[in-house]
């Protein structure tokens, strides 16, 4: 009969196996890490995309960002305050002059302007009513100074007539001078209803100017009403493609708030923001480059805005092709400004390793190795970047991602 084995003995023995494994374990590691430094110390050589520096003209340029736009876009507003019944368009559509676009609520709009319509028959009678008043105080006035200038003349006569019978002795003095007073009274009085009528018509005239102003002011706002009324109906008011439209059914809409764009897509502009602390650079005219992938667009700066938003200064650019095939609406590009021409200077081909001028780390061919340098490079265009040091004409520098070598100073190619 078999003995049993004493832990102590079990537990050395388990100890043993955990120790072999670990060893194992511990050498594959080893193997795999001296695998990965022998991969690493070397490159395939084909498997790397040089680039050669050499020496010529660069025209700096300054980086920015834009999003290609119509350039003609309107913006159309809710004209009342109302709610969206019904939306009959949708972001896309190419439509005509005159298209309706959504259907708002114009209950509230309809019986405000029936009520104008009817304020404005008041009015009319209203004046209507003046008009007649004024021609008939008027014509009394007239009335009474004719019977005025007929009792005026009859009293002349009699004058005459007492003067004449006191030149022959069969009147009196008193007589002739009672004819005279009265004659001069009934002139004052003549002269005074005469200025009355003339103050008369000159106030009337003026009430009348001042209510005739007062209704074609309520004309406009009638009239003003009408239009407000019609634009509620959303027609298109010209040809385009709808960009935005709001299609929330049932939604309350202020007056003046943003309902839909329609953009003429057959025409664009570029607009395009820049960091403030690069704003002494923007400048109408300014030749500008703007890259649609591989295509390259040419125009200028038309427009700089003169408020600073978000730390960004915001201008629009015209485009010597602005019907270019390449162009989509609100499609987003890069835009290089023309800055200045720097001739005879050394340079390597642009890529998406440069971030600004600065220092960088690039792999640099010498015979059957890559050897690590740090270079100074300065401003760049869209095609080229400075070199300003450590580089020399002629040399092929490595453009692919290298980060995964950052700790070596040197690759061998095979």
């Amino acid at each position: 009969m078999d003995k049993p084995i004493p832990k102590r003995e079990r537990n050395i023995q388990t100890l043993k196996s955990i120790g072999k494994i670990a060893g194992v374990l511990a050498a594959l590691c080893l193997v795999i890490l001296i695998i990965i430094e022998i991969s690493r110390a070397s490159i395939s050589e084909a498997s790397l995309s040089f680039a050669t520096i050499d020496r010529g003209t660069i025209e700096t340029t300054i980086s920015a960002s834009g999003n290609v736009q119509s350039t003609s876009e309107l913006i159309i507003n809710s004209p009342i305050s109302s709610r969206i019944v019904d939306v009959y368009c949708k972001n896309g559509d190419s439509i005509t002059a005159g298209t309706r676009l959504l259907q708002l609520d114009l209950k509230d709009a309809e019986s405000e302007y029936q009520k104008l319509l009817d304020e404005k028959e008041i009015k009319q009678q209203q004046l209507l009513q003046q008009r007649l008043n004024d021609e008939t105080m008027l014509a009394n006035m007239h009335t009474n100074i004719e019977i005025s200038e007929m009792e005026f003349k009859r009293l002349q006569s009699e004058l005459l007539n007492e003067q004449h019978l006191d030149s022959i002795g069969s009147g009196t003095t008193e007589k002739v001078r009672q004819c005279e007073m009265a004659v001069t009274t009934a002139r004052l009085k003549l002269e005074q209803s005469r200025q009355q009528l003339q103050r008369e018509k000159e106030i009337r005239l003026s009430n009348r100017r001042v209510s005739e102003l007062q209704y074609n002011i309520f004309i406009e706002q009638l009239e003003a009403s009408r239009k407000r009324l019609a634009d509620a109906q959303m027609p298109a008011p010209q040809n385009g493609t709808i960009t935005f439209i709001n299609n929330s059914k049932g939604a309350q809409v202020a007056a003046g708030s943003h309902i839909a764009t329609l953009a003429d897509l057959s025409s664009f502009k570029i607009s395009a923001k820049l960091g403030e602390n690069l704003a002494d650079n923007l400048a109408t005219g300014k030749d500008v480059i703007v890259k649609i992938g591989k295509e390259t667009l040419t125009g200028k700066i038309s427009n700089v805005e003169a408020k600073s938003e978000g730390g960004n200064i915001a201008f629009d650019i015209s485009l010597d092709e602005p019907s270019h095939p390449k162009l989509r609406y609100g499609m987003r590009v890069d835009v290089y400004i023309l800055h200045r021409i720097r001739e005879d200077v050394l340079r390597i081909k642009n890529g998406n390793y440069y971030k600004g001028a600065g220092e960088y780390a690039f792999f640099v061919k010498e015979g059957e190795k890559i050897v690590r340098r740090k270079v100074q490079l300065g401003n760049s265009n869209y095609d080229y970047v400075e070199v300003v040091a450590g580089l020399d004409e002629g040399c092929q520098v490595v453009l692919n991602d290298m980060e995964n070598y950052n700790s070596r100073k040197e690759i061998k190619l095979k």
